[in-house]
């Protein structure tokens, strides 16, 4: 409800004889606010159709507890009186136990009452929820976020590792130059676990912001398509390992690349140019 709690824009209806709720939808389709005076059709097809006047006293994204594609609520007094109309199919009930035992009890005595004459199809909230459930909507992707996470982890992996690499071929004279006029192995390992570490900890940092970011939007894009609202949430453990394995493979590649450092000569490297 957009103009108010469920309990505030139901008072409404019930106060306003001539009260309407209108889907946001149509709502925005038709330019109507609430507050606004409209005409409605009532009755459509029949021989008791007519258009009466409505006062719009609060809007809605979706209608619980009533069957797909509502787009107008009103009061039945207020049908009646404009179509003739006392016949009705459709009704919302709600348990005085508000429990799963009070749930099956309602549904028990509807079926063994009124259900006893007249067919009655009875749905509840626990039958609305697993047909939400039973959509793709409702389809568990933990398998496929893991999934991405790894292939997101060796992707990162594979990056520092041709960065580092990449950075030995690019500077293996300017390596091999400073050892050869006394630089101390240990200050050259520093030098290149220092260049690699700062690219992996910017990467990191860009990447957790955009990460976020995204997230954001993806959860705005995609919250039509959910029952409930989705929220944005941040596991601590899954993103430490997602912060810490690619530092980890920033240490073993900068080992390994010093370690190719020791075995180049440099009148291998003369002989190259």
């Amino acid at each position: 409800f957009l103009d108010g709690t469920a309990a505030e824009t139901m008072e409404a209806l019930a106060a306003d004889p001539r009260g309407l709720l209108v889907q946001t939808d149509l709502a925005d389709n038709l330019s109507v606010e609430t507050g606004d005076d409209v005409r409605v059709v009532l009755a459509r097809g029949t021989e008791q159709q007519t258009v009466e006047d409505f006062h719009v006293v609060g809007r809605f994204d979706e209608m619980p507890g009533f069957p797909d594609g509502v787009t107008l609520v009103a009061g039945l007094d207020a049908y009646t009186r404009a179509t003739g109309l006392d016949q009705a199919d459709f009704f919302l009930a709600r348990a005085d136990a508000a429990d799963d035992t009070g749930l099956e009890a309602a549904v028990a005595a509807l079926q063994d009452g009124p259900g006893r004459n007249d067919p009655l199809v009875i749905e509840t909230t626990q039958t609305a929820l697993d047909k939400d459930q039973s959509s793709l909507v409702a389809l568990d992707i933990n398998g496929l976020v893991e999934l991405n996470a790894v292939a997101m982890l060796l992707m990162s992996v594979a990056c520092v590792a041709i960065f580092v690499f990449g950075l030995l071929m690019a500077r293996r004279r300017e390596y091999v130059m400073l050892r050869a006029v006394g630089m101390a192995e240990r200050r050259l390992l520093a030098l290149v676990l220092g260049e690699t570490a700062i690219v992996a900890v910017g990467g990191l940092l860009v990447g957790t912001v955009v990460g976020l970011a995204m997230a954001q939007v993806f959860v705005r894009v995609l919250r039509p398509l959910f029952v409930l609202d989705p929220q944005v949430t941040l596991e601590p453990g899954r993103l430490m390992v997602l912060l810490v394995i690619p530092l980890v493979a920033t240490v073993v590649s900068g080992l390994a690349a010093t370690a190719m450092l020791r075995r180049m000569r440099p009148t291998e490297l003369l002989r190259e140019s």
